[in-house]
C-alpha cells in the first residue's frame, strides 16, 4: 500500500514502516456530528511532513504540530525566548564546553513508544551525516564528532568544539525535530529523503497525521499526552489543511464560510472582506516574508560566469532600474489607513531582529539613466532598433521563473518586467507550479527566479549565502571568501555584539554584490474566522499553537 494512501493510527503506524495492509483511505474522514475541526487554506501541496527534508516554509509550518522541539520558544523584545520543550531541564558547564539536557519522561511517539535520549543521539547522528543532507544540519554544526553520549534514558550530554553560550546552544538546538530511532535504525543514509516516513511520519507532537490526500488535503487530529506544564491538551479534535492553488478560490472559501483561515491576504482584497459582513478578523504577521529576484551566477550549462547576470556591474544597473518604492505603494498601501504592508530590503536577515536591520547599508536608489549609462558603457546597446539591448549579437534577454500559487509575488514580477524594460532589458515571465518551480531552483535551471524566503528569527545564514557543502538553499551559485568568512565567525562569536556587527557586515559585503534584486520585507496579513478562537497570529508563523484553539460555541472553555 503506498504512503500516501495510509490514514496512519496509532496502532498501525509502526507496522506501516514494515508494509501494513489493512484497508485505509488517504481522504480525512468527514466530520462527525459534535467533532471540533478547523480548516485551514494553503496554496500548495507539500513536499514533506519530515521537517528534515522541508523544501519550504509551508512544509515546516504545516508539520510543527507533529513535533515536540527540544526547547519551546516565542518572539520577544526583538529576539527568541526559550523554554522548556521535551528538554525538561539543562545545564551548561561553566566552560560553555557541555550542555546537558534532561527530557520530560512522559513524551512518546505517535505509535506509544516512549522518547528516549538514544533517539536524540540518533537524531544527532543523522544531522551529522552529509549523506543524508537534512536542512537542520546546523543544530549539529558546532557539535564534537562523536560528542553527543547518553546518560540515560532521559539525560544525555552534547560536547561542543568550542566555547558557547546557552543562547547559541538553544537556537541551534530549539528547531531540530527528533526521530525515532526504533522505526528509523538500519535505514541507508542515502534513502532516507526518499523514504515513506517524510509522507506519514510518526513523531511526538500534540497531533498526529490523520491522512494526506496529495493535491486536495491534509488532515491532523489531536493526541493529548502527558500531565502537569507542557502536556498536550488540544481544545479541538482536528485541522484540515485544504490545499487550493488559485489565491481567487481561497478567498471564496473564506467569504462562504468553508475556510477558518487563509494566510497572505493581499492589502487590496481587505476593502471586499469587512470584518461584519464576512465575520473575519485580520491580523499582521509583521516583516517576516522577504521577497527577492534571484539572479543565477553561473551559466546553466556550467561553471563560467553566466553571460548576462554573472558581472556584479549588469546587477546594481537592474537594481537601479526597478522602481522598489512604486512596487510597495501599489502592492501594498492600504488606503483606509494610509499604511503600507511592507518595507524595502536591503538583506537576508529578518529586521524584526535587535540590531539586524541593515542599518548604514545606503540602498540602492530609483536611477534608471544610471542604469542605462552602466550598461552602455559595457557595450550593451541597441543595434537593431528593436527596443532590446544587444551585446556580440547577443541580445539582453532572459527568462524570469515565478511560481503560480504565489499571487502576490507573481505581481510584482510583472512590474519588475516593465520596469526593466524601460532600459531595454526583456524579460520573458515563465509561471510554473509550485513543485517545479522548486525542482528547477535546485537544478540551477534558470535565469533568474522570484522567490520569497521565510527568513528564520535564528541568524545562520550558511544555507543561502555559504558558498559549501551545506548551503543547500544557495540555488544561484552565489560564492565570495569574505562573506564565508564572516558567516563562520558570526555563528562561533562569543558575545551577542560580535555576532550583530559580524552580520551586519556580512549584509553590507551581500548587498554590494547584488546576488540578489532584494526588493522588500511584506507584512503578511492573516485572516481568521470568528467560529475560531484562540488562534495566535505572529511573526514566528501565521498560525501556531494549534493546542490553544477552540470554537466560539465551546464558550472558552
Amino acid at each position: 500500500m503506498p504512503w500516501h494512501h495510509a490514514i496512519l493510527t496509532a496502532p498501525c503506524a509502526a507496522l506501516l514502516l514494515l508494509g501494513c495492509t489493512q484497508d485505509a483511505s488517504d481522504q480525512p474522514s468527514p466530520p462527525t456530528p459534535g467533532e471540533r475541526v478547523a480548516f485551514v487554506g494553503i496554496q500548495a501541496d507539500l513536499g514533506s511532513l519530515n521537517q528534515h527534508f522541508a523544501r519550504s516554509a509551508l512544509d515546516a509550518i504545516v508539520s510543527e504540530p507533529l513535533s515536540l522541539f527540544l526547547f519551546s520558544s516565542h518572539f520577544e523584545g526583538g529576539r527568541l525566548v526559550y523554554s522548556s520543550g521535551l528538554a525538561q531541564r539543562w545545564s551548561l558547564s561553566q566552560d560553555g564546553r557541555e550542555l546537558e539536557l534532561q527530557l520530560r519522561p512522559d513524551s512518546t511517539w505517535h505509535d506509544g513508544q516512549p522518547v528516549r535520549a538514544q533517539d536524540v543521539a540518533f537524531t544527532f547522528g543523522l544531522l551529522a551525516d552529509p549523506q543524508v543532507g537534512s536542512r537542520l544540519v546546523g543544530g549539529a554544526s558546532q557539535i564534537e564528532p562523536g560528542g553527543v553520549s547518553v546518560i540515560d534514558e532521559h539525560s544525555l550530554r552534547l560536547r561542543y568544539t568550542q566555547p558557547m553560550r546557552l543562547d547559541q546552544v538553544q537556537s541551534q538546538l530549539g528547531g531540530v525535530v527528533i526521530l525515532p530511532e526504533h522505526l528509523l535504525a538500519g535505514t541507508p543514509a542515502e534513502e532516507l529523503r526518499g523514504h515513506g516516513f517524510n509522507r506519514a511520519p510518526v513523531l511526538n507532537g500534540c497531533w498526529q497525521l490523520d491522512a494526506w490526500e496529495p493535491g486536495t488535503q491534509i488532515g491532523l487530529t489531536a493526541r493529548p499526552w502527558g500531565e502537569g506544564p507542557g502536556a498536550c491538551a488540544p481544545r479541538i479534535d482536528r485541522v484540515v489543511f485544504r490545499i487550493i492553488p488559485e489565491y481567487a478560490t481561497r478567498l471564496l472559501e473564506l467569504r462562504e464560510g468553508r475556510l477558518d483561515i487563509v494566510a497572505d491576504i493581499r492589502v487590496q482584497d481587505l476593502a471586499t472582506l469587512p470584518p461584519e459582513q464576512a465575520e473575519l478578523t485580520f491580523h499582521r504577521r509583521g516583516p517576516r516574508s522577504l521577497v527577492y529576484v534571484g539572479w543565477n551566477q553561473q551559466a546553466r550549462a556550467g561553471d563560467e560566469p553566466h553571460p548576462l547576470l554573472g558581472d556584479p556591474r549588469v546587477r546594481r544597473a537592474l537594481a537601479q532600474a526597478v522602481d522598489i518604492d512604486a512596487i510597495m505603494r501599489d502592492l501594498f498601501y492600504d488606503p483606509a489607513t494610509g499604511e503600507t504592508y511592507a518595507e524595502p530590503a536591503v538583506g537576508a536577515i529578518n529586521p524584526a531582529l535587535a540590531g539586524m536591520s541593515g542599518k548604514g547599508i545606503t540602498p540602492i536608489g530609483h536611477d534608471p539613466a544610471s542604469a542605462r549609462t552602466t550598461l552602455a558603457a559595457m557595450g550593451w546597446r541597441d543595434s537593431d532598433g528593436d527596443g532590446v539591448l544587444d551585446r556580440d549579437g547577443v541580445a539582453f534577454r532572459f527568462e524570469l521563473l515565478t511560481q503560480a500559487s504565489a499571487a502576490s509575488r507573481a505581481q510584482a514580477g510583472v512590474y519588475v518586467q516593465a520596469d526593466l524594460a524601460k532600459i531595454g532589458v526583456a524579460v520573458d515571465i515563465t509561471t510554473v507550479e509550485r513543485a517545479t518551480w522548486m525542482d528547477r531552483a535546485q537544478r540551477g535551471e534558470f535565469d533568474a527566479l522570484l522567490g520569497g524566503w521565510s527568513a528564520s528569527l535564528y541568524v545562520d545564514p550558511t544555507p543561502i549565502w555559504h558558498s559549501g557543502p551545506d548551503a543547500q538553499w544557495n540555488w544561484i551559485g552565489y560564492a565570495n571568501p569574505e562573506v564565508d568568512a564572516l558567516i563562520e565567525r558570526g555563528m562561533t562569536a562569543g558575545t551577542p555584539e560580535v555576532a550583530v556587527s559580524t552580520w551586519q557586515a556580512m549584509q553590507a559585503t551581500v548587498y554590494q554584490d547584488q546576488p540578489y534584486l532584494f526588493l522588500y520585507w511584506a507584512d503578511e496579513i492573516v485572516a481568521v474566522s470568528r467560529r475560531l478562537e484562540g488562534v495566535s497570529v505572529g511573526i514566528e508563523a501565521p498560525w501556531y499553537g494549534l493546542e490553544g484553539w477552540h470554537l466560539a460555541q465551546d464558550g472558552g472553555s
